[in-house]
């Protein structure tokens, strides 16, 4: 939450607005000067962090 409030203080448009994933990650995007999407995330479901390693 505090990356995607300073990006927002920033200026920096948010294309997707932050949300909670039933998959057990927190997620929003942005995108960048090509029209790039980028996904910055951040895994909340200790199962599924346990899971990726």
């Amino acid at each position: 939450d505090a990356v995607y409030r300073r990006l927002e203080d920033a200026g920096v448009p948010i294309a997707r607005e932050i949300v909670d994933n039933p998959w057990g990650d927190r997620a929003f995007g942005i995108d960048d000067p090509n029209g790039v999407r980028v996904w910055l995330y951040q895994v909340t479901d200790p199962a599924y962090k346990a899971a990726l390693i």
